[in-house]
């Protein structure tokens, strides 16, 4: 479902996806930011789940707004300093990780 973000019913649906992650571990979360035009940024946050490193790029006041992809990233993973608690663009992605095969948007997607 989407709700507007920042609504009461799209909280009442944050807190109820953190709620039903409270038992699991804290891990690193990778988002994704991005709306139908352009991409804005990604970062990586620790959590509980998917609701809650997303309710923390609300805190930290790192999610810019649109539509969030994310995952959890494997134990073994820690990501670079740049990209922990940090919203970084494309630019700084492609320098972290570079010949990786990433979902990067398409070019055209980049722009305003």
């Amino acid at each position: 479902m989407k709700y507007k973000p920042g609504s009461p019913e799209w909280w009442a649906h944050a807190a109820e996806l953190e709620a039903q992650d409270a038992a699991l571990p804290i891990g690193w979360w990778y988002l994704s930011f991005a709306t139908e035009k352009a991409f804005n940024g990604a970062a990586c946050v620790q959590a509980r789940g998917l609701g809650g490193a997303i309710r923390e790029s609300h805190r930290l006041g790192i999610n810019p707004g649109g539509e969030v992809m994310g995952g959890k990233l494997p134990p073994e993973i820690v990501p670079p300093a740049e990209l922990r608690h940090h919203l970084v663009d494309i630019e700084t992605l492609r320098r972290l990780f570079p010949g990786q095969m990433m979902p990067w948007p398409d070019e055209e997607q980049t722009g305003d």
